[in-house]
C-alpha cells in the first residue's frame, strides 16, 4: 500500500510541473505555537532549488511521530522538487516507546493534547509555512494518517 501511495504522490508531483530526481537535504525546523507556548519539533525535507515550491505538510498519526513513516514520504517527494514538513503535535506520546525508539519530539505530555489543540498546532504550522521565502503558497495540501487525518478534517473545514 505504501509502494502504490508513494507512486500516487509522484504523479501528483507531475501534476504540479516539478522535475524529478533532484537533489535534497533535511533540516530541523521548529515552529513555536506562541498560544500554547509548546515547540512543535520537525524535520524539513528541502529539495535543491533556488525556486519557490510546492510544500506538503504531514499531519502523523495518535502516539506516532515524524520520524517514523513520514520519512519515506518527505524523501520521495523531495526529490520530485516537492518540499515536505514533517513535525510531532505537541503532547504527541511518550518521549521513548516501550520499544526503546523514539516517542514525540514536540514539548507537552499526552494528557494535555486533543484533536482540537492538534488543529492549533496544525493552524499554527501552516500559517509558519506562509512565511516561509521559499514556499509556493498557492501549493499547499496537507496529508495526514488516522487521527491526523481526522485533525485536517476538523481544522481545514
Amino acid at each position: 500500500m505504501l509502494k502504490k501511495f508513494l507512486f500516487m504522490l509522484v504523479i501528483f508531483a507531475s501534476l504540479v510541473g516539478v522535475a524529478g530526481a533532484e537533489s535534497f537535504h533535511v533540516v530541523q525546523m521548529n515552529v513555536m505555537n506562541e498560544s500554547t507556548g509548546k515547540l512543535l519539533r520537525g524535520l524539513l525535507y528541502m529539495p535543491e532549488t533556488d525556486s519557490k515550491v510546492p510544500l506538503v505538510i504531514t499531519a502523523h498519526e495518535l502516539g506516532s511521530n515524524y520520524s517514523r513513516r513520514w520519512p519515506q514520504y518527505g524523501e520521495a517527494l523531495a526529490s520530485c522538487g516537492i518540499a515536505v514538513y514533517t513535525f510531532d503535535f505537541a503532547g504527541g506520546g511518550p518521549k521513548t516507546r516501550k520499544d526503546g525508539t523514539p516517542g514525540s519530539h514536540s514539548d507537552g505530555d499526552t494528557t494535555e493534547m486533543s484533536v482540537m489543540t492538534e488543529v492549533k498546532d496544525l493552524e499554527c504550522v501552516l500559517e509558519a509555512a506562509k512565511s516561509w521565502n521559499f514556499v509556493d503558497v498557492n501549493k499547499i495540501p496537507i496529508i495526514g494518517g488516522s487521527q491526523g487525518g481526522i485533525v485536517i478534517t476538523v481544522g481545514l473545514t
